[in-house]
């Protein structure tokens, strides 16, 4: 049996939904036998191997490879902001504007000044209408009775 790792580059692009998930099973059975490493834009995808990894119990590593003001190849734990629930999105933007209160609240106006510019540049004002529009989604669908929540 071979152990070395796998690597895919988005495995599933010319695939429908059924085969999609039968490939995120399949990956996900690999992984209990190797280090299974995909690379992917498909954020369906990407949660159907996440539930498959976690119906398993197998572990997860999700990393995001994306690009900022700083350049191509920006890398950062867990799933991309677009991808990331509305709990969590929110979360993000109190911790930050909590950290940004404690500068203002200890005198470091230099350093407030440019959290709050991040604050306001990097993580709200890009992030706020696709944070609000799936905020109005999940409520949408959970008031309707839908039994899952959408992930954007």
């Amino acid at each position: 049996m071979h152990r070395s790792a796998l690597v895919f580059d988005d495995p599933v692009s010319s695939l429908d939904h059924r085969w999609r998930g039968q490939v995120a099973k399949r990956l996900v059975e690999e992984a209990e036998n190797r280090q299974v490493i995909v690379f992917t834009h498909d954020l369906v995808f990407v949660n159907d191997l996440n539930d498959h990894a976690t119906k398993t119990g197998r572990p997860v590593r999700l990393t995001t490879l994306s690009r900022a003001a700083a350049g191509a190849g920006m890398v950062a734990d867990g799933l991309p902001w677009k991808a990331q629930s509305v709990e969590d999105r929110i979360d993000k933007l109190e911790k930050a504007a909590r950290a940004a209160k404690l500068l203002h609240d200890n005198n470091q106006e230099d350093e407030y000044a440019v959290e709050v510019a991040k604050l306001s540049t990097t993580r709200c004002a890009p992030h706020g209408s696709a944070a609000w529009r799936t905020s109005l989604s999940s409520a949408l669908f959970n008031a309707t009775g839908t039994t899952s929540t959408p992930r954007t």
